[in-house]
């Protein structure tokens, strides 16, 4: 048996790469995941391709043995709990003698068959039920792919409401500050709960978490389709619904990041995080924004009442992942259960954790600013699109589709693309391109090149996300990472009500100083002078050298 994480997530060996987990011992081994020696069976050299080819080898994760070679080491023997393990190679047996060497008391030293490989025979594994499914789907085992259907349900029903929301107040007002409102109240839980919904993925389960905050999203969705349905709508009403849907989604989504370290190996991060945010840009924009610009032509309920079914599968799905996934030690034998510290002393214990750490503060303050500025743009997007572009509801769906169409290239070049320029050029491209983009959406009326802009600004979001979430969720430590990651996006969410209102203010003034058009159109000039401030100050601090240098001082828990 395996566990990737203290108590969490407890599977077959073969579920787990090399270097991925520790042997589960009935203790909880904080210091799982660190590889501190790989040996070669056939020559004896500690390196991962030694180049003999046929030989197996081991691997050491703090003195107990992992893996050998292509196929799982036989643990038919016992093992101590508590104890440490040292491996040794019998050049006459072709077994490995496992000795203790922290194990309280004598005992015999038990021993593990290795079956060395000879040519022309195949490899036999242990590990019978997952080989296929890994193999396909590139070592992300069932518990992710369940998470990825939530995300993704989830993030189907967003899709429908993001545009229905806007489209819905665009109809009974045509003030962009009103209509800027319906955006405020979507991202204002960001700057109000968000750090409370760490503290709260630190101290519960975050699967049960995850799922109560989608269940409430249900029923509220669903009420708010059927007051759309009624003619029983209102501003104020669609203000509130609005609100409590932002909530339950600052909740689910800040949970989800914080559970996914906890499933995936740490290797595997960038790849799960970016097939996450391709899911989550396909299906919110490519998919669900064009199936939402239809829908509002024949009815405005039908948004809201999808996104109550989406809300219901993705609550089963998570609720379906085995395991538990609360980070809060438990007490040893003998020992008590340490008081909870309070909400704001653990909030404290986050933003100083994170204030402390310059590169991670940087990309939240960099974040702040990009994530405020975009929020302006979008706050009177819909008028933009009505009244400059000339969209009907479909083709608002369409033009917002557009982004999806860059973030799914996005999240599949992510990866790759950082492996071979490094984090540090990667963040850069995602601050200099958008200053094209915006500069050009500024001065154009053709809808077919904002598509095109917006689509290379969703590749750029995609890629800020993939390289600054994997390096969150391997910088900070597990029993902390709630906390760190909602002060992170409190800062970086928390810009967006802020920025919404102001874009909306901004409109309204320019507009009463010169024309309509001026005024929709000053959220892109701004937002072309904010990322040139933003390449000045922040760009030099954020060098593949300076990146590096943080993830090798990262804590290995």
């Amino acid at each position: 048996m395996v566990e990737d994480r203290a108590g969490v997530g407890r599977e077959d060996v073969g579920q787990f790469l090399v270097g991925a987990g520790t042997i589960a011992t009935g203790e909880q081994d904080l210091e799982a995941q660190r590889v501190t020696q790989r040996t070669c069976l056939g020559c004896g050299r500690r390196t991962p391709a030694c180049g003999c080819g046929l030989a197996p080898f081991i691997v050491i994760a703090h003195g107990r043995i992992i893996r050998g070679g292509a196929r799982w080491v036989d643990f038919s023997q016992p093992v101590v709990p508590d104890s440490g393990l040292s491996g040794r190679r019998s050049s006459t047996s072709g077994t490995i003698a496992l000795t203790a060497i922290s194990a309280p008391g004598p005992r015999s030293p038990p021993e593990l068959n290795v079956t060395e490989p000879t040519p022309h025979q195949p490899v036999l594994s242990h590990d019978t039920g997952t080989s296929w499914w890994q193999r396909r789907t590139g070592g992300l085992d069932a518990r992710y792919w369940k998470l990825w259907g939530a995300v993704a349900s989830s993030n189907f029903g967003d899709g429908l409401v993001s545009l229905a929301f806007p489209w819905l107040a665009s109809l009974l007002t045509r003030d962009p500050i009103l209509i800027a409102g319906v955006a405020l109240a979507t991202r204002l839980p960001w700057l109000l709960f968000s750090l409370q919904a760490g503290v709260l993925g630190d101290q519960f389960d975050r699967r049960r978490l995850m799922v109560g905050a989608n269940t409430v999203r249900a029923v509220v969705a669903g009420a708010t389709a059927l007051a759309v349905a009624m003619d029983a709508m209102s501003l104020p009403a669609l203000y509130l619904a609005a609100f409590v849907l932002g909530m339950c989604e600052v909740l689910f989504d800040n949970t989800s990041q914080a559970i996914l370290p906890a499933i995936v190996p740490r290797a595997k991060l960038e790849r799960a995080n970016g097939t996450i945010m391709g899911a989550q840009m396909v299906i919110a924009d490519f998919v669900a924004r064009p199936i939402a610009g239809a829908l509002v032509g024949l009815t405005l309920s039908l948004p809201f009442a999808i996104d109550a079914v989406t809300a219901a599968v993705s609550a089963a799905l998570v609720a379906a992942i085995p395991g538990t996934f609360r980070s809060t030690p438990t007490a040893g034998p003998g020992t008590e259960v340490p008081p909870r510290p309070r909400m704001r002393t653990q909030i404290a214990e986050g933003l100083r954790w994170l204030w402390a750490h310059r590169l991670l503060r940087t990309l939240a303050l960099a974040l702040a600013a990009l994530n405020g500025t975009h929020a302006a743009v979008l706050a009177t997007y819909v008028l933009f699109a009505q009244e400059i572009l000339l969209l009907d509801g479909f083709g608002f769906g369409l033009l917002l589709a557009a982004g999806s169409v860059g973030g799914l290239l996005g999240s599949f070049l992510a990866p790759s693309l950082t492996r071979r320029l490094g984090s540090g050029p990667s963040l850069f491209l995602t601050i200099t391109l958008p200053i094209i983009t915006f500069a050009i959406t500024a001065v154009t009326s053709s809808a077919i090149v904002v598509a095109t802009c917006f689509a290379v600004f969703g590749f750029t979001a995609i890629l800020w996300n993939v390289v600054t979430v994997s390096l969150r969720q391997v910088m900070i430590p597990d029993q902390i990472l709630g906390r760190v990651n909602s002060v992170y996006r409190f800062l970086g969410w928390g810009a967006m009500p802020i920025g919404t209102i102001l874009g909306g203010v901004l409109v309204s003034v320019v507009e009463d100083a010169a024309t309509r058009e001026l005024g929709l159109r000053s959220p892109f000039m701004v937002a072309v002078a904010v990322h040139i401030l933003l390449l000045i100050v922040v760009a030099p601090k954020l060098r593949s050298r300076i990146i590096e240098q943080a993830k090798a001082d990262a804590p290995d828990v």
